[in-house]
């Protein structure tokens, strides 16, 4: 038996932040896991852009626009192909 809330419920948030928590859980682990390496793909090692399909909690573009600042990071959340995070840095 399932149970559904009215979209402003405190159990409805309760819900999204848990899964927010997983979701920043999950990223700190695999970058355990892999050193603190992001990427397997060989790029430039100074990249203009990059693109998150996909990104989530937007912890990765985060990431990997430290690690590359001056390249300019789009994050995009799928299905809905929403920009949720979009950064700038400085030097473009």
């Amino acid at each position: 038996m399932s149970q559904s809330f009215p979209a402003n419920s405190f159990q409805m948030l309760t819900s999204i932040q848990q899964e927010i928590d997983r979701l920043q859980l999950q990223h700190h682990m695999i970058s355990v896991l892999f050193c603190g390496r992001l990427h397997w793909a060989p790029i430039d090692p100074h990249p203009q852009r990059i693109l998150d399909i996909g990104t989530g909690t937007g912890s990765w573009a985060v990431d990997i626009a430290d690690m590359y600042p001056s390249a300019h990071v789009s994050a995009y959340n799928t299905p809905e192909n929403r920009n949720i995070f979009r950064t700038e840095n400085s030097g473009n």
